[in-house]
């Protein structure tokens, strides 16, 4: 299996990330460089290295593994699939409900309420704050009347401590764990990448 400094250099060679002198808006505002998953086609070999990456970390912590994983819509659904089918788990899903906040499918909703006790692993392509996928955390325990353990695994962790896990509890973990500032647009054009003359794209929604 590829190493993860090897899976990240691949990753920056696909142009995951924005390269030096480009940035986005994005979609509530802010400034940053933008990790783009969508780049890379499934049937390709770093979508196999993605998969297999996110299947390792979740083995090495977990010895018995967790009943299922849940992907965090859109970026991470097709992920979910490929992990849990690596994984010999149930694949549950989400769908977005606005641009911050994503709920269960009602498909993956009839599936968890046939699984039994156990652990169920939230995956997200990037991570900046943890709030998106703190709703689907918060989406699995509504979904059912006992409690359902979970954690969050991310690909990519922009931004160190996720307060949205913090705060409730919850365990996380990252393949990738490297800063990337974010900043707001007066701050971007005082000290960030506007100040540096990085060209800007405007988020197109």
């Amino acid at each position: 299996m590829v190493s993860v400094p090897k899976f990240k250099q691949h990753l920056l060679e696909e142009g995951v990330l924005d390269p030096e002198g480009v940035h986005h808006e994005c979609a509530y505002g802010a400034h940053g460089r933008k990790l783009d998953f969508d780049r890379i086609p499934t049937k390709a070999p770093l979508f196999r290295e993605w998969v297999d990456v996110n299947a390792a970390a979740i083995r090495q912590r977990h010895p018995k593994l967790p009943q299922a994983v849940l992907g965090v819509a859109d970026g991470a659904n097709r992920l979910s699939r490929h992990v849990a089918h690596e994984l010999g788990v149930v694949a549950l899903f989400t769908h977005k409900v606005s641009a911050r906040e994503v709920e269960l499918t009602t498909t993956s909703r009839s599936r968890l309420l046939r699984l039994q006790e156990g652990l169920v692993v939230v995956l997200k392509d990037v991570c900046t704050t943890g709030g998106t996928a703190y709703t689907a955390v918060r989406s699995l325990r509504e979904a059912v009347a006992r409690e359902v353990a979970a954690e969050g695994q991310f690909t990519w962790n922009r931004q160190g401590e996720l307060r949205a896990f913090a705060d409730a509890g919850i365990p996380y973990t990252a393949i990738i764990d490297e800063s990337l500032p974010t900043y707001t647009p007066e701050q971007c054009q005082t000290q960030g990448y506007c100040a540096q003359g990085w060209q800007l794209i405007v988020h197109a929604g």
